[in-house]
Order: C-alpha cells, then sequence, then structure tokens
C-alpha cells in the first residue's frame, strides 16, 4: 500500500506501506508489519520494520522483534522481543545500529 493503514480488528499475514500503521485498541494481528511510523494500542505479534518511530501505548502489546528509527512504550504498554534503534549516520556512535533486548510487563 502507498497510503496510512488502520487495523482495528483481527488480521493473519503481513501489513507493508509506504505510510503509517495503526494497530487499534480492538485489534488482535499477527503479522510483520513495515511502515514509515508504526502505533500499537491493540495486540500485535509479529516484527516490525519503521523507518520512522514506533509507539507502544498503554494498552498497546508487541511480542516480536522491532527495527525502528525510535521507540517509545507508554506506561502500561508490553514490549516482548528484541529492539534495534536505526541511528542517524552523524550521531556519535558513528551511525551503526545499536541492538539490546526488552522485556517489559
Amino acid at each position: 500500500s502507498q497510503s496510512d493503514v488502520m487495523v482495528d480488528g483481527h488480521l493473519d499475514g503481513n501489513i507493508t506501506t509506504t505510510g503509517d500503521v495503526t494497530i487499534g485498541v480492538n485489534a488482535e494481528v499477527k503479522a510483520s508489519v513495515k511502515a514509515i511510523n508504526v502505533m500499537i494500542a491493540g495486540h500485535l505479534t509479529g516484527n516490525i520494520h519503521a523507518s520512522g518511530e514506533t509507539t507502544i501505548k498503554e494498552t498497546g502489546r508487541v511480542d516480536g522483534d522491532i527495527t525502528s528509527s525510535g521507540i517509545s512504550i507508554a506506561s502500561g504498554g508490553i514490549f516482548v522481543g528484541r529492539s534495534r534503534m536505526k541511528t542517524v549516520e552523524n550521531h556519535p556512535a558513528g551511525g551503526a545500529d545499536q541492538e539490546r533486548s526488552t522485556k517489559e510487563s
């Protein structure tokens, strides 16, 4: 897709778009997600690859790995998996990807 995608139901499969993806509060999604920005308010089981930001809202849960330029997790949000932060080329870390394991509940 070349536009934003909103899911607020059940979905099994993959989501790929050049826009943003929103997983609504009522959503149960089993999918790999590739987008610019990803916002999770429901439950996603699968990996996320976002060229921009990934946001897990207070009602959100992600079971899978996240590769993104930035990740924010609201109080109450759950992330079980590994995160890989893309860094800007001018970053003092030399532009290398940073990887860390995160488990929150």
